[in-house]
């Protein structure tokens, strides 16, 4: 009996042992630590700013990079404070693999849908902001710097 309990024993160290030394950010918490990052980053999401109310905030989805760099994708949606009938500023917001804030792109009702490799597909074409509107695939596959907007016939993206 006494020779079974030592090599469970160890095992189990060894198991806690592994699992402390990587520092991975629970699935659950990975939309806490983007949004904290957005607002020390993004002065529209600062808690400072008292002319917007934040009344959505997700993570969407990766991205992946040629390079083999992950991208986490948000989704941002705030209203203008005070307003009698409300209106808001959408973004599709971008973050690095070690959570830094890399942008945003504005739009109205295209929201990120889905991600596929380095594609971002969104519902209908980017009706917003200053890039190209009518493109439905927001692409990151050559890194962020050098995004791409297209538009792809996708099912549940394409008009």
């Amino acid at each position: 009996m006494k020779l079974l309990v030592i090599p469970v024993i160890c095992l189990f160290l060894m198991l806690s042992t592994k699992a402390s030394s990587s520092p991975q950010i629970a699935p659950e918490n990975i939309r806490q630590v983007l949004l904290a990052s957005a607002q020390v980053s993004d002065p529209d999401l600062s808690p400072n700013n008292s002319g917007l109310i934040l009344t959505h905030f997700s993570h969407v989805c990766e991205l992946s990079t040629d390079e083999g760099e992950t991208i986490y994708v948000g989704d941002r949606r705030a209203v203008l404070a005070g307003m009698l009938a409300p209106r808001g500023l959408n973004y599709i917001t971008f973050f690095a693999e070690d959570f830094t804030y890399l942008g945003k792109y504005q739009y109205v009702t295209a929201r990120p849908l889905w991600c596929d490799d380095g594609k971002l597909y969104l519902f209908g074409g980017l009706d917003a902001g200053d890039v190209p509107s009518g493109n439905n695939v927001i692409d990151v596959s050559r890194g962020f710097q050098r995004v791409r907007f297209y538009y792809e016939e996708a099912y549940g993206s394409s008009n």
